[in-house]
């Protein structure tokens, strides 16, 4: 499992055919990775299996890969920062909601 990790987050474009149901390749993990449009995200969960992703509906594997990846929004750059980052984001979602539940 170790060198699995640095195998699917290989940044390669290479496809593996029909071995791309059976392990997860990189070409597999692109998506999980993929900042697409609507339709196009949250996807390829499993580490391993692939077969996993198909018995829960989120398998999305098609010929070509991703043109964007990330997220949404700025990231921090520092460590500290992106470990903090999680709670100062729920935190300013919550005084945006009774902010808005209260007008």
């Amino acid at each position: 499992m170790y060198y699995g990790g640095f195998f699917v987050h290989a940044n390669v474009r290479w496809r593996f055919g029909p071995l791309e149901w059976l392990l997860a390749t990189p070409a597999f993990h692109h998506w999980h990775h993929a900042n697409e449009t609507k339709g196009q995200r949250d996807h390829n969960y499993a580490a391993m299996f692939p077969l996993i992703d198909l018995a829960f509906s989120t398998l999305h594997l098609p010929k070509n890969l991703p043109q964007q990846y990330g997220i949404d929004e700025p990231m921090e750059v520092d460590l500290t920062g992106q470990l903090i980052h999680p709670f100062k984001h729920n935190q300013r979602k919550q005084v945006l909601q009774v902010t808005r539940s209260s007008d």
